[in-house]
Order: C-alpha cells, then structure tokens, then sequence
C-alpha cells in the first residue's frame, strides 16, 4: 500500500512514486501522494502552485493522485486540517478550482469603497481553521517584522506558528500571499480599533473624536510594533498594496471630516490633505516613541499633539 505522503511541490517523475511519510499531526495536512508516469509538475490546487499543463485535480480518501487527465477534490480522509475550508484563489492558471461549499454566512467578505482590496483567501469555515489561520498570521507579523520580507521564509512562520509547513500551503499560495494578506489584517484591527474606541462616546464633538481615535491608534502601534516595518516594506513588495493601505485607511477619516465641515464643527479646507496632515502627525509621534523607545508617547507630549491637531482644525472667527 502507498504510504502517507508529504504535501510538496511535485516535479516531473518518469515513474511512479510515494514521497515518504511525515508528520500527520492535527494541524497537518498530509494526505497520500501518487506520481503516475505522465506527471509534470501538476500540485494540487490547494498549495497555489501553477501547473504547468491544464488539468483538474481530485483528492479522494487522502490520496492525491496526479496526472493529465485525473481529478483533484477536497474530500480528504484523516490529516486534514479543515476539510470545508475554501481556498478562494479562484482559479489556477487553466485549472479549474473546486471547493467545498460552506454556508456562505461561515464566510467574512470585507467591505469596499473607493480602494478595491484584491481577491483574498477567504476565512475558513470552522473554529479550528480560523484558529490556524489566525496562528500563521500572527507568527508572520512576528516573522516579516524581525527578520524583514526578504530574508523571512515559509519555514520560519510555520515554526513560529508551530504547525506543519505543509499546512501553510492550506490557507495561503505563497510568502508574498500571506504578506499581502497580512498587511490587509493590519489594516482591518486598526480601523477596528479606532472604531470601538469611538462607538461608546455619548454625542461627542469631533475634537473628542480625534482624541479617542489618536490614543487608540497610538495604543494598537504599541501592541503591533512591528506594523510600522511591514507596512513600510509593503511598498517594495507591492507598490499598490503600500498605496491603498493608506488610502483605505483614510476613507472612513475622510468622511468623518467632511461631515464635520457640513455641519461647522471645524474649518472648511480640502478633505483629502487634512485627513494626510492629520495621519502623517499620528504616524511621525508614533514613530519616535513607539518605535524608537517601544512605549505610548508621554502624557505631555500626547495632550501637546491634540492641542496642535485642535487648533489647526478648528473654526475661525
């Protein structure tokens, strides 16, 4: 009988084989491997690997057999990790993708507005695939923020994760995937946060607003140091992913302005380069004290920041 095999990037065989048996422990996922005589690169659909040749893909009672003309599905008989989770990459090349079909409320689709995010992996249906994707994005941001994006490696997040470095390949293609979507998840708890720390006030002015919201972003950079480097080398990873961070980040300020501009709660000047004046303030104090000293910036130095974001924003005789 064929042996349990190894979830890895196939190569082109001129005969049949089994890759040996590794670790099948509950995070990972390793089902069977069979290389027939016409293989050529084929990797199931799963890892994100493009074939190099058309053909679909169908893994039945954890054996993945490869070949020109064999199908590849999700069914897989003990090891793996979440057998509804779905993917979401669409499609691979020419291979057409199947998924499981999860009931789409199990599912988050972030919202969009003026910045379209790109097509992302969607959120696996269960708790314990959601813990596992949480695992490896937390141990990227320690990952990609230590070691920076060129020098990290799929083999460092998944030890820090402490899963198998084939259960990578479950829940993101590729480093730059799980890159991308890292930056996005940054960027979504930051909003979050900014949001619930603006929810509980009872009919505030917007300068209490701008206070609530500036503590609480300089309270998320504290817990996320490391946010500043990803983000900034966002920008030589993917140009448009750097750009529409902060313009995604700015749109919900933007329009908080606008309406505080409408209603005469503070000076009437282009939205769009206050919402920048106001970020880029935020961005340098934390800087210098919470990435250069890894603390919140001294009470004095706060209350000075909000004087100067107050005067600057309200109205004029």
């Amino acid at each position: 009988m064929p042996r349990a095999g190894r979830l890895c990037h196939a190569q082109s065989h001129g005969h049949g084989r089994v890759d040996p048996a590794v670790d099948r422990s509950s995070d990972s996922f390793a089902p069977q491997r069979v290389y027939g005589p016409a293989v050529t690169s084929l990797v199931p659909i799963a890892f994100g690997v493009r074939p190099r040749r058309p053909a679909s893909v169908r893994l039945r009672g954890g054996t993945a057999v490869c070949g020109p003309t064999v199908h590849l599905g999700l069914h897989l008989a003990g090891g793996v990790d979440d057998p509804a989770v779905s993917v979401g990459w669409a499609t691979l090349g020419n291979v057409a993708m199947t998924t499981a079909e999860p009931n789409a409320a199990s599912f988050h689709h972030p919202s969009t507005a003026a910045v379209s995010e790109p097509p992302r992996p969607a959120v696996p249906a269960t708790a314990r695939g959601q813990r596992t994707r949480r695992k490896l994005l937390d141990a990227s941001e320690q990952v990609f923020g230590a070691m920076g994006y060129e020098r990290a490696s799929i083999v460092e997040i998944t030890r820090t994760a402490g899963v198998a470095q084939g259960t990578f390949y479950v829940y993101f293609p590729s480093k730059k995937d799980v890159f991308v979507e890292l930056v996005w998840d940054l960027n979504h708890r930051l909003r979050a946060a900014l949001r619930a720390a603006t929810a509980t006030l009872d009919n505030p002015t917007r300068f209490e607003v701008e206070r609530a919201g500036a503590l609480a972003f300089l309270q998320f950079l504290t817990e996320h140091q490391s946010s500043y480097a990803i983000v900034r080398q966002s920008e030589f990873v993917d140009r448009d992913l750097f750009r529409d961070y902060y313009r995604r980040l700015s749109e919900g300020y933007r329009r908080a302005l606008e309406h505080a501009m409408d209603a005469g709660q503070i000076r009437r000047f282009d939205p769009e380069a206050a919402v920048y004046i106001m970020m880029g303030i935020l961005d340098f104090v934390g800087m210098r004290w919470v990435l250069w000293e890894g603390r919140m910036p001294p009470q004095e130095v706060i209350e000075g920041m909000l004087a100067f974001m107050r005067d600057g924003l309200k109205m004029r005789d």
